[in-house]
C-alpha cells in the first residue's frame, strides 16, 4: 500500500473541521493507539507574518492543544496519524491555496521527522509546490519545511 493510499483512507474516516476563516483553519481527528485507545489530535493552519504555518498537536478532552513542546511517543500508529494530517493538508491546500507554507514537525525523533519530511515532499508534488528551505529550528519549532507555489 502506498503512503498516500493510507492517508486517503484515514482522511475519509474522521477528520472534522473545527474552524475556518480567512487567516486560520483547524480540525480534530482521532487515531487509536497500539492498545486501541483513541487519541485526539488538533491540526492547525494559521497565518504568521504573511506565511501559512501548518502543524498538529495532541488535543485534550476540550479539543485544545495538549503537551505543546513535548514529543509524542509510544502511541504506535504514526502512519495513521500522519495519514489523517495529510487529509487536513489536502483540504487546507484546496480551500486556502496558499503561496507559501511552513510545515512543522515540532519534534526531534529522527524516524518521525523523516516521515514528516516525506509527507511534506508528497504534499508539495501533489499540489504544485516545491520545497525551498528546510530549517532544523525555526521560532522554537524543530524541523520546518518551507514550500512555495511553483
Amino acid at each position: 500500500m502506498k503512503l498516500f493510499e493510507i492517508f486517503d483512507a484515514v482522511l475519509k474516516s474522521n477528520l472534522k473541521i473545527k474552524s475556518n476563516s480567512s487567516d486560520q483553519m483547524s480540525a480534530i481527528f482521532t487515531v487509536p493507539n497500539k492498545e486501541g485507545k483513541l487519541i485526539k489530535y488538533l491540526a492547525l493552519a494559521y497565518i504568521n507574518k504573511g506565511v501559512w504555518e501548518v502543524a498538529f498537536v495532541e488535543a485534550d478532552e476540550n479539543e485544545r492543544p495538549k503537551n505543546i513542546g513535548n514529543v509524542m511517543t509510544g502511541y504506535g500508529n504514526a502512519p495513521l496519524v500522519y495519514g489523517a494530517f495529510a487529509g487536513f493538508l489536502e483540504r487546507f491546500a484546496k480551500e486556502k491555496n496558499p503561496d507559501i507554507v511552513h510545515i512543522s514537525s515540532g519534534m526531534n525523533e529522527p524516524k518521525k521527522v523523516r516521515l514528516y519530511r516525506m509527507l511534506a515532499h508528497k504534499f508539495a508534488g501533489k499540489f504544485g509546490y516545491e520545497v525551498t528551505r528546510e530549517f532544523e529550528e525555526y521560532y522554537g519549532q524543530i524541523d520546518v519545511l518551507e514550500l512555495k507555489k511553483k
